[in-house]
């Protein structure tokens, strides 16, 4: 882990998710401290969470998404965010919760992003690779994915094609 911390910059916290059958763990990492929180929930119980915000939101139902957006915020967000430096979160989800838009979850009506700059990585090496790339235009590289078929409707992310065609502009 102290190799990761070298890579951050001091406004920059990775949070890192495992699943298990029983507990959700998550870990902060930042430049000065690496610290784990341990969540007792079920994974089928955040599984039915996550694909429930995901219908909420598929279906346009806005009480019902905040309702849900607050709940899972609760579950992986607020026992870590007293941990996370101001500035930048990078999440490393695991399992099913790849799907889940987490810059999209909201505490009070206040989304992530509207503090956080944030990004998603696939797992802590993949931070080495990135890290060590250098951009000579000036311009930020970036891979964004609209909205991939992954074999059931269920998974769709509404909007996000949108969104990307935004970004790209």
């Amino acid at each position: 882990s102290s190799d990761i911390q070298n890579m951050l910059d001091e406004d920059t916290t990775l949070v890192d998710y495992f699943v298990t059958d029983d507990l959700l763990y998550i870990w902060s990492i930042d430049k000065g401290r690496v610290h784990l929180e341990r969540v007792k929930i079920p994974a089928d119980e955040l599984r039915n969470l996550v694909s429930s915000f995901l219908s909420s939101i598929s279906s346009k139902n806005r009480e019902k998404t905040e309702g849900l957006s607050q709940r899972i915020y609760d579950i992986i967000l607020k026992p870590i965010i007293p941990f996370v430096s101001k500035g930048r979160i990078g999440f490393i989800p695991h399992d099913f919760l790849h799907y889940l838009p987490i810059a999209a979850l909201s505490n009070n009506g206040k989304y992530l992003v509207e503090d956080y700059s944030i990004f998603y990585i696939p797992n802590a090496t993949v931070l080495k690779y990135t890290m060590e790339k250098k951009v000579e235009s000036g311009l930020k590289p970036l891979l964004a994915f609209g909205n991939p078929f992954l074999g059931d409707e269920s998974l769709s992310l509404p909007y996000a094609e949108i969104e990307v065609e935004r970004i790209k502009k």
